[in-house]
Order: C-alpha cells, then structure tokens, then sequence
C-alpha cells in the first residue's frame, strides 16, 4: 500500500482519513470488475494492469470506450451523478486497484479540496477521451479500428484469440464478416498472422500508424 501511496503521489490528493480507508483489491485476467447498470460502492484507482472499458445496448451489442492503464479512476462520474455504472470495466490483464468506499469519500474526500480538484480533472479528461472514443467509432475505418483493438489488446509478446473476434466485432461497431475480411487484408499486407487460432503482431509500427497511434488509449 504505501508503494502505490508514494509511486503515484496520493499524499498530494488524499489526507489521512482517505489514506488510512485505502484497500488493495486484484483481480485476474478475464474479471469484470465493474457491471454496467449495478450500483456503485467503491472509488476504484487502477494501479497495475491493464483493463478494458464498454458499453453495452439491451440486444447485447457492445463498444469499446478506452482501454486504462495506471493510474486510472473508476466510479467518479457515477460517484457525482449518483447514479448506475454507466460501463463495464473488464481486467484484460492481472490488475491491481486501490479502493475506497463511497460512504468514506463522501465523509472525508468531499471536504478536502485537493482531493475534490483531483476528481474535478479525472472527470474532465474522461469525458474528453470518451467523446474522442465515440468520435472515433463513428469516423474511422474499421481497419483503423481493428489496428487499435489489436494494440490495445496485446504487449509485444501477445497475441488475441480467434474466440474473441465475434466479440471483437461487436466491440468496434462491425459485422463479424466485415473483420474477417479486414484480418485477412491486413495479413496480406504483413502486419499480422493467424497462427494456433490466434492472431499475431507481426509489424507494430505499421499498426501504430495504421490506427492513429492507438486512439482507444484513454488520454
């Protein structure tokens, strides 16, 4: 706890009484950690791993928002509004978060203003990059979008699961048709390989420029 206290600075942001209510919570690859539509209880700070924000429609289709590093906030727009989570957030990796209860951030962090400028600017930079994102599903190619899952998704060393790409498809706003046909152009022109019903990276600078450099990061 107190190396994440001091890597990201919270003793900037955060008195003692949000400091002493802080709690370390994991979860593994593949976890939801946030459900659309349930009701909060926690402030969420990612500060290892990687995870992946969507929304979702009532017939099931879903697109992808951002994908987060450290040192992401979750719970601060449903926090103010008081209101259900707007998004699912999935761990796309083994993730670590710190915690706090939103009981406790009412109590402690509303009456101290760092803490509230804080949350003032997380809020400010989340609508921006999710106005970027929706901007982005709307105007861009779907090659362009599928470079950007494709990043986003992976390290050097990954790769993505042929089993993903039907969700992969509704992630990025496309029929599951269209990608294969996008995968296969993109394959011809050598910047990937399916290989053991996987899909592999063969040429990362070209899919960097290829999908803008990587819009779905969240700013």
């Amino acid at each position: 706890m107190q190396a994440y206290i001091e890597k990201f600075q919270l003793r900037d942001v955060m008195h003692e009484p949000l400091l002493n209510h802080l709690r370390v919570v994991t979860y593994q690859k593949g976890d939801i950690i946030i459900q659309q539509g349930e009701q909060p209880a926690f402030l969420y700070f990612l500060v290892e791993g990687r995870t992946k924000v969507f929304a979702s429609s009532d017939e099931g289709k879903k697109l992808i928002l951002a994908f987060n590093g450290p040192f992401s906030v979750f719970s601060d727009i449903e926090f103010i509004q008081q209101a259900p989570y707007l998004n699912t957030v999935e761990a796309i990796t083994d993730v670590t978060l710190l915690k706090l209860s939103l009981p406790i951030v009412q109590q402690y962090g509303m009456q101290h203003l760092p803490f509230v400028t804080f949350i003032l600017n997380t809020l400010t930079r989340k609508f921006y990059s999710n106005a970027d994102a929706a901007r982005f599903n709307l105007m861009y190619a779907v090659e362009v979008r599928l470079a950007s899952y494709l990043l986003s998704m992976t390290t050097e060393d990954e790769s993505v699961s042929i089993h993903h790409l039907r969700d992969a498809a509704d992630l990025i706003g496309t029929s599951y048709r269209h990608l294969n046909r996008i995968i296969g152009q993109l394959t011809e022109a050598g910047y990937i390989a399916r290989k053991n019903r996987a899909i592999h990276i063969l040429n990362r600078d070209e899919l960097y420029k290829l999908a803008k450099q990587n819009i779905y990061e969240e700013r």
